[in-house]
């Protein structure tokens, strides 16, 4: 079974365009492996909506245990290790206070329902650990789902004890984390942050409303008031969002393709900030520029999609132990949606499963309509192949990011003839990895360079020709990796003189301008 609602079909149509994308993609293979990524959710989705109520259970105590591991290791990173804004096992902090956070709010409304010592505890120690990744969008996802569940909850007859109950468990690891970061780690506390935040964001709008009598310093002293608070509030995401808008100028109908906007980035960065630019930290402004205005309209859709069903929840869903769950996980999909605009959740396959699990979820109790096979047999067999799927994504995307960063220390423990050999069986096993094919050619120039008299002339010629048809491979599969260009300006400099050697050379001026 597989719900059919707002939220599947809009996501689907979504997926569909991210697939389309691929094909006018400068580096479609990496657009490709985002595309994998993006496919768990609706497969995440499927999963929650076969869970029944034992299932629930289990997958509850699951993610608790997690986010303790999660929250540990956080915690052990900041005050053993000492590590400024922790970021646990995920890319950076602010991922990592928001996948917390997405069990955090759910864990608040069972608490509601079972006011259990253990739940407390948990509570308070998820939002200790979250304070000490300074997360201000993580937080503010995290308030805007606490005031869904509470409103919910104070419909209800004696609920301001418990909700008592949750606040001072909530303030209680936020006031702990607070001194943690203030007089142990000797850091500026998230309090004073948000403070700051919120001062910034008075300043921005008393600025807008200032009227400037001086006609000739009128832009000048307009900029001076309203961008300053601005820019504190962004701290450096807007040198991020100004080059992904350069870049959909560029390109203002069909996008650039799914998950190239850090191919992009160097060609559009501002000389003042240094970031390497991965993502553009609003998925809605990246979706703009990577899929165009149909895609910034379909994950609009998608995110009004998602509003309206948990706007139905308290109509549907008639028994009140059971709304109030169904909230628990609608307050962390507003969490992530709201989150999203300041970061990158729908790039990063632990975000994205949680997310769809918690849809999938939400669907259960909400009309809809749903895919059902005629045979039961025929229905276990597409559940098991579609959780086989799921597993084998999850699989091949984990394997591959480890190999990836596998491979610079393979190169330095093995001979780079063995380097040579082992990637030509991994391009054999995955040929739609251009990343692999580059860096066999990164192989073969930098062993023509080290060790020039290792081969003879006619066994280096075949070698740099070979290396040129590997390199024209990885530019045709990505034509925004910079280190192919080097690499072909290298093999064209060792070729012997020939009438055809400057035409590559002037050819290869031109294609730096890509």
């Amino acid at each position: 079974m597989f719900p059919v609602n707002s939220i599947s079909v809009s996501y689907g149509v979504l997926f569909v365009w991210q697939l389309c994308s691929i094909i006018w993609s400068p580096a479609a293979s990496d657009s490709f492996l985002i595309v994998l990524t993006t496919s768990l959710l609706l497969l995440a989705v499927f999963l929650g909506f076969q869970l029944n109520t034992k299932q629930k259970n289990i997958m509850t105590s699951l993610l608790i245990l997690l986010g303790i591991v999660v929250a540990s290791y956080t915690c052990y990173q900041a005050l053993i290790l000492k590590v400024s804004r922790p970021s646990g096992f995920f890319l950076n902090w602010n991922t990592n206070a928001a996948f917390m956070g997405m069990i955090l709010l759910p864990l608040s409304a069972r608490y509601l329902l079972k006011e259990r010592l253990g739940f407390g505890l948990v509570i308070s120690f998820i939002i200790f650990t979250i304070t000490l990744t300074i997360s201000r969008g993580a937080l503010l996802g995290l308030f805007f789902g606490l005031v869904l569940i509470f409103s919910a909850k104070s419909k209800q007859q004696n609920s301001l004890a418990p909700l008592l109950r949750l606040t001072a468990w909530l303030v209680f690891g936020f006031f702990i984390g607070n001194s943690v970061l203030s007089q142990f780690l000797g850091q500026e506390s998230v309090g004073a942050k948000l403070l700051e935040t919120i001062q910034a964001t008075q300043q921005a709008i008393t600025a807008s409303d200032v009227q400037v009598i001086d006609k000739d310093s009128e832009v000048g002293e307009q900029q001076e008031l309203g961008h300053k608070p601005l820019l504190k509030i962004a701290s450096g995401r807007h040198y991020l969002w100004d080059a992904a808008w350069r870049m959909y100028q560029d390109k203002p109908v069909l996008g650039w393709g799914i998950g190239t906007y850090h191919w992009l980035y160097p060609q559009y960065r501002s000389a003042e900030y240094g970031e390497l630019g991965q993502f553009a930290h609003n998925d809605y402004l990246q979706y703009l520029m990577e899929l165009g205005p149909l895609g910034l309209l379909l994950i609009l859709v998608f995110t009004g999609a998602v509003f309206i069903q948990v706007w139905r929840i308290p109509q549907q869903v008639v028994n009140r132990p059971e709304r109030l769950e169904m909230l628990g996980y609608a307050a962390a999909c507003i969490a992530f949606l709201i989150h999203t605009g300041l970061t990158f959740h729908f790039y990063q396959a632990a975000m994205l499963i949680i997310f769809g699990l918690y849809l999938g979820l939400m669907s259960q109790d909400l009309s809809t309509r749903q895919f059902v096979a005629k045979r039961k047999i025929m229905r276990q067999r597409c559940f098991v192949g579609l959780v086989s799927l799921c597993l084998l994504c999850i699989v091949s995307l984990g394997t591959l990011f480890s190999g990836f960063n596998a491979l610079p220390k393979q190169q330095d423990k093995i001979s780079p003839q063995q380097v040579f050999i082992n990637l030509t069986a991994a391009i054999q096993r995955t040929p739609y990895i251009e990343e692999l094919v580059a860096f066999q050619s990164s192989v073969l120039v930098d062993l023509l360079i080290e060790q020039p008299k290792a081969q003879s002339p006619t066994q280096r010629k075949a070698l740099m020709l070979y290396a040129l048809t590997l390199v024209d491979q990885a530019i045709a599969s990505n034509s925004l990796r910079a280190r192919n260009y080097y690499n072909r300006a290298q093999l064209f400099s060792m070729l012997p003189d020939s009438p055809g050697r400057q035409q590559n050379i002037t050819g290869l001026s031109a294609s730096f301008n890509v």
